[in-house]
């Protein structure tokens, strides 16, 4: 945390504390301040018992001083020397592990290992550049599309759209019926 917002939280703990001691009233501070007793309480004991230390008002980690499922740095060792050997990816690693050194160790954690250690690095595929088709004159080639438009009348309604290749100048126009003579003498 930066020592900016410590320092706003140090002053707002504070602010707590001089409103309880001119109101002598908790219920009305935490409602002041939109808190909880149980968090008033926890700060003003904790600053109290340090002596009225300024510094006791500071966040602490809530971070395990020990955790007993840690994995052992002589099996992380182990794991970057598979990887490095054998190239393997977590679940070769986790078969590997547990066939010659009887260690049943999850894919999961080894996955995490590798990645912290920059040994997985996943590859990004290209996107596939769709291919726009274009003719090097207008009117050359236009493509053309029929769809039937239903719900805005009693009569069948048909949409007929085209769109030249060169300059994707797009051009719609509806009719009531679907003929050769709308699709192509017309030309759209």
């Amino acid at each position: 945390m930066s020592d900016y917002y410590q320092k706003r939280l140090i002053k707002m703990r504070l602010s707590w504390f001089a409103l309880y001691e001119k109101t002598n009233n908790v219920s009305f501070v935490c409602r002041h301040f939109a808190i909880s007793r149980k968090t008033f309480y926890k700060w003003y004991n904790r600053f109290n018992t340090s002596n009225k230390d300024i510094e006791s008002l500071k966040d602490r980690t809530s971070k395990p001083i020990n955790s007993p499922r840690k994995t052992d740095i002589e099996t992380i060792h182990l794991i970057i020397n598979i990887r490095d050997k054998t190239r393997f990816g977590p679940d070769r690693i986790k078969f590997y592990l547990y066939k010659y050194y009887h260690k049943d160790i999850p894919r999961s954690t080894i996955y995490v290992i590798l990645k912290r250690e920059g040994l997985i690095n996943k590859t990004t595929r290209r996107k596939k550049k769709s291919r726009l088709y274009s003719f090097p004159n207008p009117g050359d080639n236009i493509q053309l599309d029929i769809k039937y438009v239903n719900g805005y009348s009693s009569r069948n309604i048909v949409q007929y759209s085209a769109i030249d290749d060169c300059t994707r100048i797009k051009f719609v126009k509806l009719y009531t019926e679907r003929s050769n003579y709308n699709s192509y003498t017309r030309k759209v």
